[in-house]
């Protein structure tokens, strides 16, 4: 029996020494790289897609509703709006002729919208601040100039419809 206890704390001990790392291994530059796994609790499922439309296609439900609504009023408010992908998700920005500028100031983008929350989409407008918005629909007075349009579902979205589509209007009349 002392014999058996000999060899499980000699066991023991080969377990707890650390391995020997290996040599870096150089890949071929076609070779896929690993990513992280991602986070089990993301609170909404992002998809990934080239196109708005794609990309609400692949939600579903109650979200899929309200951002293709939130879709709506923005492209029936001036013909001058348009849509992309950026950030990973649907963004609106102006379509028309503008004077050169630093990307950084995102002059070119009305509004982003956010997805992070099921229980309600966010409308980022990264310049918001410039915006004169008389019926208060813009929150948040954050240093950057970015305001935000809490929008909690479709029937929400048409109570805010006139609204939102003033505020789109202004952000347009101050293009320059």
């Amino acid at each position: 029996m002392a014999k058996a206890t000999k060899k499980s704390k000699a066991a023991v001990k080969k377990v707890a020494v650390p391995a020997k790392k290996a040599a870096p291994v150089k890949r071929a530059a076609s070779a896929k790289k690993s990513t992280p796994a991602k986070k089990a609790s993301t609170p909404a499922k992002k998809p990934t897609a080239p196109t708005v439309g794609e990309y609400i296609a692949q939600l579903e439900g109650p979200l899929a509703r309200t951002i293709e609504a939130v879709r709506q009023v923005f492209l029936k408010t001036d013909k001058t709006v348009g849509e992309q992908i950026k950030w990973n998700a649907p963004a609106f920005y102006y379509t028309g002729d503008m004077k050169p500028f630093d990307p950084k100031e995102y002059k070119r983008d009305i509004a982003v919208v956010n997805i992070y929350k099921k229980e309600y989409v966010l409308l980022i407008f990264p310049t918001g601040a410039r915006i004169k918005d008389g019926s208060g629909i813009l929150e948040g007075t954050y240093t950057d100039g970015r305001r935000m349009v809490k929008i909690a579902g479709v029937d929400d979205l048409k109570s805010k419809e006139k609204a939102l589509q003033q505020v789109i209007r202004d952000w347009l009349k101050g293009v320059g």
